[in-house]
């Protein structure tokens, strides 16, 4: 990204950025009078570049990936394994489920899958 800006009406009382659990930044703000309409515009500008990997590219069928330590059977990821279970911030919804089973048909190579999903 070469920049970014959010335009933000009515005027923030507070503005502030962040690095989330994950790596990513996040910007938040408060808007402290009564509104009956927000709006925020973001603008930003970007380098795109080629895409390394798509739906073709060669990858393990989906179950195997989605066993514990995935297809990197000598690694055990722990911090992969949080995200196999439910949690009270994150339940599983079995709307969820549904919607996203027509994507992974069995045997079906996880890269490819996760593509078909993404492009629904």
């Amino acid at each position: 990204m070469l920049w970014h800006n959010l335009d933000i009406e009515p005027r923030c009382s507070e503005r502030g950025t962040g690095t989330d659990y994950f790596g990513n930044g996040y910007e938040r703000f408060f808007v402290d009078e009564p509104h009956q309409v927000l709006s925020v515009r973001a603008s930003s500008e970007v380098i795109v570049s080629r895409r390394m990997t798509g739906p073709g590219t060669p990858s393990p069928a989906w179950e195997q990936v989605a066993q514990p330590a995935g297809f990197r059977p000598q690694v055990v990821d722990l911090d992969v394994e949080q995200y196999r279970v439910a949690s009270p911030a994150a339940p599983m919804f079995a709307a969820a489920r549904d919607y996203a089973a027509p994507s992974f048909p069995a045997g079906r190579p996880w890269l490819e899958a996760v593509f078909d999903l993404t492009r629904r």
